[in-house]
């Protein structure tokens, strides 16, 4: 009996020792909202996608919501930048930031995106 008891607590020691750093890890956010430049309207529907600053990895990716707002929540520290794009419109690449202890809060504000058009050239569709 004395054992089991003795077990149980050496266990219950380890499992609580495992688990403290990760309640000390500390995970930031990322948000802000997209709008039209012409017409200043929110947008709906547009990609946001987090890359790490080292090595353009995807670190997380999401669309804006009918207010044109998006919102990353527990990002790990480190270096990131956006690319925002929707089809019709230019892309928009932000500047890096950096998620640190000091500054785990990153409100991009509001982004203007620009309609842009591709000129085509002419298509023959011949029949056999």
């Amino acid at each position: 009996m004395m054992l089991k008891t003795t077990l149980r607590i050496i266990c219950l020691s380890i499992l609580l020792t495992l688990s403290l750093p990760a309640q000390n890890s500390k995970l930031g956010t990322i948000s802000g909202t997209v709008v039209d430049k012409g017409t200043n309207r929110s947008m709906e529907f547009v990609n946001v996608v987090l890359r790490n600053k080292v090595d353009s990895t995807i670190v997380a990716g999401t669309e804006t919501d009918s207010k044109g707002k998006f919102g990353f929540i527990d990002i790990p520290l480190g270096e990131y930048f956006m690319r925002i794009s929707f089809i019709g419109y230019s892309e928009r690449r932000t500047s890096v930031h950096k998620i640190d202890a000091g500054n785990l809060n990153w409100n991009l504000g509001t982004v203007s995106r620009t309609e842009s058009s591709v000129s085509l050239d002419e298509v023959v569709v011949t029949g056999q």
